[in-house]
């Protein structure tokens, strides 16, 4: 029998295998606390998001974020998140860091944002 976490992790796993898409625009992502630009968003889920970040981000750390939208989705240009950071590497480009994040607290209001955005403005993901 499997261990609780596991399960967990293999359920997470084979839910962002389905559902990632990236966003046809640039998404910027700001530290909601700091007021610091984190990086861009690269792809996202209901669940979470993959941003190429400008620093090396902490994992098992909890962040909150704002993700500005390019566009007016919902009657709105942000949606703030909760974030986990689940994983940091390097990426080839030189100061830049892959970054994957399970959102972990998001409002009805954000959610159905997310939501809009991900089926409104998103495609396939190759990552």
């Amino acid at each position: 029998m499997s261990e609780p976490n596991e399960t967990k992790k293999e359920d997470f796993l084979q839910r962002r295998k389905s559902e990632r898409k990236a966003i046809n625009a640039d998404v910027n992502i700001y530290d909601n606390i700091n007021g610091l630009h984190v990086g861009l968003l690269v792809n996202v889920a209901s669940e979470g998001i993959m941003v190429i970040a400008d620093n090396e981000i902490e994992k098992d750390c909890i962040f909150q974020y704002e993700l500005r939208l390019p566009m007016e989705v919902n009657h709105t240009d942000k949606i703030v998140v909760g974030v986990d950071c689940l994983w940091c590497q390097p990426a080839d480009q030189k100061n830049k860091f892959w970054a994957g994040f399970h959102i972990i607290d998001i409002s009805e209001t954000d959610h159905a944002t997310l939501e809009e955005l991900i089926q409104e403005h998103g495609q396939a993901s190759l990552l």
